[in-house]
Formats: C-alpha cells, sequence, structure tokens
C-alpha cells in the first residue's frame, strides 16, 4: 500500500498535473496506490505524512530535488521519522551528484539506494522521456567513484543524468553537436525535436561491458 504525495507545482505548472494523472493511472489499473496533491505547500505536504502515512507500506515523495530535500530537512526539524514511513523519492527537473542520493536517503533512512530514489527524464512538451532504474543507479553509483571512467564514458567530468528508455515509446538521436533528438507520439506528435539538451546515447550491452571491463557488475 502506497501513499504518493505529489510535491510538485500544480496549476499552469505541467510537473504537478502530469504527476497526478499518472499515479491515478495506476490507481485505475490496480496498483494499490492512493494519490494526494498538497503541491509546492511544504506544511500540507508534513501534515498530510503525518495523518496519513501510517495507514500506508510506503510513502513515496514526488518533487523537484531540492524541494523534496527541503521538505525532508524541515520534518526531522520538527522531529518527523521518516524511517517508520518507508520512504521512497521520484525526483525530476534537475540533476543531482551521488552524494546527494546518499545524503537526502540517509535523512529519510533508506536501506536501499538502488531502489529507493529515481530520477526522471522528460520536458513539458512530451512528459517522461526516461527514467532511472536501479540497475541504471548501481550503474551511476559506481561511475561516481569511477571518475576517469566517467570521464572517458561521458566526455565529461561532471556526472550527468543517466536514464534508461523505452524506444517503443521515445526514440532517441544525438546531433553532431553532441546534443540530443527525440520523436515520440503526444497530443501533438513530436518528430525529432530539438530541444538543445545536451547528451547522448549508449547501448544496454555496450554500457555493461563498459564497466564490467572495469571490474564492477551491476546486476550482481
Amino acid at each position: 500500500r502506497t501513499l504518493a504525495v505529489v510535491c510538485f507545482p500544480l496549476g499552469t505548472w505541467v510537473g504537478g498535473m502530469y504527476t497526478a494523472a499518472c499515479c491515478r493511472h495506476l490507481a485505475a489499473k490496480g496498483y494499490r496506490i492512493m494519490v494526494v496533491t498538497p503541491g509546492s505547500n511544504r506544511d500540507e505536504i508534513l501534515r498530510v505524512v503525518a495523518e496519513l502515512g501510517p495507514a500506508f507500506e510506503q510513502v513515496v515523495l514526488l518533487g523537484y530535488p531540492p524541494f523534496v530535500k527541503d521538505v525532508v530537512d524541515a520534518g526531522a526539524a520538527r522531529g518527523v521519522d521518516w524511517s517508520r514511513y518507508a520512504v521512497k523519492v521520484v525526483l525530476a527537473g534537475e540533476v543531482f551528484s551521488e552524494e546527494w542520493r546518499a545524503l537526502v536517503g540517509a535523512r529519510t533512512g533508506s536501506t536501499r539506494p538502488c531502489f529507493d530514489s529515481a530520477s526522471l527524464y522528460g520536458t513539458a512538451d512530451a512528459g517522461v522521456l526516461g527514467c532511472e532504474t536501479p540497475l541504471s543507479v548501481a550503474i551511476r553509483r559506481f561511475l561516481a567513484q569511477a571518475p576517469d571512467a566517467a570521464g572517458e564514458l561521458f566526455g565529461d567530468a561532471r556526472l550527468p543524468t543517466l536514464v534508461q528508455y523505452d524506444p517503443a515509446a521515445r526514440y532517441f538521436e544525438t546531433t553532431d553537436e553532441g546534443t540530443l533528438l527525440f520523436t515520440g507520439d503526444n497530443g501533438v506528435p513530436l518528430v525529432r525535436y530539438h530541444i538543445a539538451d545536451e547528451g547522448g546515447l549508449v547501448s544496454h550491452d555496450e554500457l555493461l561491458a563498459f564497466v564490467r571491463e572495469r571490474g564492477f557488475d551491476p546486476k550482481a
């Protein structure tokens, strides 16, 4: 039983409304999810978690990374014991470091870092384009401790977002300038849509081979 707390702004902001609709869709399919939408009202989020959280097996906070951390810290300052709620976090809108993931995980009582948080990559135009998985999180955590390997793979010392995607739903290509194009069947079909996001593509097998050559087996 899951309490999904939508912490993205609501109203004209796409993130909150989109996330709430996704959670309601999952609930309609039979998943045991209850959705509450306090939006970016920190006090209301903490009130909802305190009053409803004990009735659920886990609480999922969905929001912008800096704001989710602010909620967690504010709750801890008010005496909230986050560990009793088996908190998970779903994040979008900004890249963050693995040190940040570990810090927030420690404050929420996370015991399985590859499973307790997931970041989404998307746009207002097309919704979610890719998402972190336990596999991608494990690989990113390894690369955070291996900067030489990360620089070789990504061509940059700064660790980017690393997500998996379904090419049947969203199709990605890269330009000669190192930016991404994507194609998707949305309300308005987007074909080779270019929003100037820097990035690249690595196949599943190539990435697994790359980290295994450096002594890391993420599936193990």
